[in-house]
This record gives structure tokens, sequence and C-alpha cells, in this order.
């Protein structure tokens, strides 16, 4: 018998069919995957042919948007961050070079693809210390956030207002000090993580609307929902519990059970927070499962996938509580309909 640290400390109110694995929708390769819309958009790497190529797919229609390669001298040769929203598609590509001293050199490439059209919006050279190069890109509606500390902008972040064929119409920078350990992007609110804090700011005003201070709630991974809502994986005796905090409403509040095991950062959508959970470290190999976890801000907690395996790959991704994505250990790409809710043209199965 399975020794499930979360089913194990719940009950269930009625009978339902055990979640399966969910869909396969891709192999290969696959590093970055993400839901916009109605449309499912993934990055393959086909390392022997030369090639990153980013693949979108509606219902049973699947398409190609860009294929890149490696051998490109004149661009940058990794994707190293990927993102979209209705509408548009924005990924950062960036290589490294050895440098003096242990530092690095860094040469970062940030396109975005609307209308049909496909326009640069950042390309500089930077250095730093050791590990991967410090950027990231969120999309959300028709705004994009880069951050970096680097590229004359240290350690903030810049949030683009963009056209329906990707022209820049305003820019708001915050600032943030000393840096930002990661940030997120939804709607008009952007959240922002540093080593003492976890802020959410309204992009439209600047205006700062919510902060989880680490020295009274130490998470571990968190969620960002369209109207500001945070999800927090919470640290307590015996394991997690997911709390949601919203833009004037206090002091996060728990939600759900306890959960054991956790293994990928919370994804929020529409005040619902997905997640992973694995078997506990003793459970034989044979036997391990990975579970793709859903709980909302009521404390209703459902099961949307079970597979075997360890739970080493962190990609997951939600839709309107109608869909979720997730890449399993032999980076495969999945996706299993949310129990109970409406089709999506972007979930197969």
């Amino acid at each position: 018998m399975w020794m499930a640290g979360l089913l194990g400390a719940m009950a269930l109110a009625a009978p339902a069919p055990a979640p399966g694995p969910g869909s396969e929708v891709a192999s290969g390769t696959i590093y970055h995957a993400t839901l916009a819309g109605d449309r499912l958009l993934w990055v393959e790497t086909q390392w022997e042919r030369g090639y990153e190529v980013i693949h979108s797919r509606r219902g049973g229609h699947r398409a190609v948007l860009r294929r890149l390669s490696h051998r490109d001298p004149e661009a940058p040769q990794l994707i190293t961050d990927f993102a979209a929203s209705h509408g548009l598609v924005v990924y950062e590509r960036a290589d490294e070079e050895d440098d003096v001293g242990g530092f690095f050199t860094a040469r970062r490439e940030v396109v975005v693809m609307a209308g049909g059209r496909t326009r640069r919006l950042r390309l500089c050279r930077s250095r730093y210390i050791d590990g991967n190069p410090p950027f990231e890109v969120e999309a959300g509606g028709r705004r994009v956030a880069l951050g970096g500390r680097s590229c004359r902008r240290r350690g903030g972040i810049t949030v683009l207002e963009l056209s329906q064929g990707g022209q820049i119409l305003r820019r708001r920078h915050f600032r943030v000090r000393p840096y930002a350990n990661t940030f997120r992007l939804a709607g008009r609110f952007l959240a922002i993580e540093t080593d003492r804090e976890l802020q959410v700011r309204d992009v439209r005003t600047g205006r700062r609307v919510l902060r989880v201070r680490r020295a009274r709630t130490y998470f571990e991974e968190w969620g960002l929902a369209r109207d500001g809502t945070l999800s927090l994986v919470v640290d307590q005796r015996g394991g997690s519990r997911i709390h949601f905090a919203s833009p004037g409403a206090g002091r996060p509040r728990p939600a759900g059970p306890l959960v054991r095991y956790v293994t990928a950062p919370a994804s929020s959508v529409d005040g619902a927070a997905t997640f992973r959970t694995v078997s506990p470290p003793r459970t034989p190999a044979a036997r391990r499962l990975v579970e793709v976890v859903t709980i909302d801000r009521r404390g209703r907690t459902r099961v949307q996938a079970r597979y075997r395996g360890e739970g080493t790959n962190d990609a997951v991704a939600a839709l309107d509580r109608r869909c979720v994505v997730f890449v399993r250990d032999d980076a495969r790409l999945y996706a299993a309909p949310l129990r109970g809710a409406a089709a999506s043209p972007a979930c197969p199965g």
C-alpha cells in the first residue's frame, strides 16, 4: 500500500474515478511549457539537429511558431525563459562565456511574438558571478515583465505594455533592493520576491497592495492569481500547508490539509493553487508515485493526475481551473483536464 502523505490525510466527500496519468501532448526534450487563453505552448530542444522549436496546440491543431538554431553566430544560443499570455509569446535567449576572475559574460536577447510579428525588445551583454544568468521574463495580458541584475537596470523589473503588434506603448520600472530573487506577472499585478519578503504591486499605479514578510510567514514556493491573490506553500510541523493572501485581507490564511513532500512550485490560477507531491523518501522506487494536486481557497482538494515517477521535473502550469500541464521525469509533456471543470481547447483528453 502506498503511504501517500497527502491522500492519507484526506477524506473524499464522494466516490470519484481515480485520477490517471494525463494525456501525452509531446515527446522529445521539453524544458518550458505554459497555457495562454485556449492555447498550449511549449519549447522542445532538438539537440541532435541544433534547434529549439516553439510549438502551439489548440484542440487537435498543432503548429510550429518558430524554429531557432543553436548555430546562428549572430544570436544567443539557448532559450533560458519562456512565457505567453492572450495574444503574445515572449522568450529570452542567452549564452555565456568564461571571463577573468570567475565572472561570466552573458549575451541576452528578449523577443516578443504578437499579431503575426516578431520584435526584439532587448539585446545586451552583462557580467555576473557563477550560476545561470539572473534573467527572467513574464507575460500577463498584453504586458511583459523583464528582470535581471544587469543591462543597466541593476536589480529592478521593467513592465512593458504592448500593442497588438508588439510595439511598446508604456513602460514602468520597479526598483528592488537589494534585488529580486524571482517575480511573476498576472493581469495588472506584479509579485516580487526578495530574501526578506514577497510583495504585490499594481503595475498601473505602481502602488504596493500586499506584503508577506518571511519573518512572520516562512513560505517555500508561491503563485500569483490575476486578482492579486498569492498562494503560498508554508512550512509547518510534519509538512506544508497552502495559505492564501489577498490584497486588503490581512495575514495569509491556511486552506486544505497538511501536505507532505511538495516538489514543485505552486501555480496560482483563478483562486486555486496547483503543485506536485511525491511518495515518502523510503518508498521503494517501483512504487513511488507523483500527484498533481489542486487546492482552492475554500480548502477543497483534488488530485488531478497521478503517475509513477520521482517528480524531479518541476514544470507545472494551470489554466482557469480547466487544465493542468506538467512535464514528467522523462521530459515529455502531459496535460489533464481539471476534474469537474468545463472542457478547454488547450487540453487534450
